[in-house]
């Protein structure tokens, strides 16, 4: 390698040599980005309804990498993600059905640049849901069950509630050793409980099942969850 040292006027020329296999570092010139990062909201759309259980997520690219995407629900809830899937299952709602809030989702690539997007979420009334939700016993002849209305809605319709005393689960519909018309309504996120008359001892079980809407009367949410076994 050449070096210049200049002498006055006297321009002198030295070499330095380069071992073979020796290598020597070259700084390149930076390359500057002042382009954002593309982003996607794939979930929700950009309005959004929604009920109970609700997934936000986004895609995210820039050439020179992406470092982060925030989810922006209220002030003090962020979710800062730098890997993918870019994705958050948040627990919050708002409080009232019919109200609504804003998702920012904003995505940082490597130079700082950003792109944010806004989705208005707005929470709906949730479909009537019944669920058994409790077992207890006054006597061997009055069992007691609980049935739970998880719903925003008051469940005005009048069903049945069933008891099989069965290590089997039962079939949907299927009618029980005993049974109880409730022709009175169940107001939202309340509990309500039924009192049986047994007319007779059944052989000991490990578990018995209970079944409420067994006619299936009231159009629900989720209508997996209407039969529950209690020890």
């Amino acid at each position: 390698m050449m070096k210049k040292r200049i002498i006055g006027a006297l321009t002198i020329l030295t070499c330095s040599t380069l071992t073979y296999g020796e290598e020597k570092g070259i700084a390149l010139p930076t390359k500057e980005d002042f382009m954002p990062p593309s982003l996607t909201v794939l979930a929700p759309s950009k309005v959004h309804i929604l009920s109970p259980g609700y997934t936000i997520e986004a895609d995210a690219y820039d050439e020179n990498g992406i470092s982060h995407v925030i989810f922006s629900i209220l002030p003090d809830k962020n979710f800062i993600l730098a890997q993918r899937p870019f994705r958050i299952s948040p627990r919050y709602l708002p409080p009232n059905p019919g109200d609504q809030f804003r998702v920012y989702v904003i995505a940082v690539d490597s130079f700082g640049n950003s792109r944010k997007h806004v989705a208005i979420i707005k929470r709906i009334y949730a479909p009537p849901e019944l669920t058994p939700s409790g077992y207890a016993a006054l006597d061997s002849e009055r069992p007691v069950i609980s049935i739970t209305n998880v719903s925003d809605q008051e469940i005005h319709s009048q069903f049945y509630t069933d008891i099989y005393f069965s290590d089997l689960r039962p079939e949907p519909e299927q009618a029980g050793d005993l049974r109880i018309f409730v022709d009175s309504p169940v107001p939202p996120q309340t509990s309500i409980s039924l009192e049986f008359t047994n007319p007779f001892y059944p052989d000991p079980v490990e578990n018995i099942w209970v079944q409420v809407d067994t006619d299936n009367q009231i159009s629900e949410f989720n209508e997996e969850n209407n039969i529950a076994s209690f020890p």
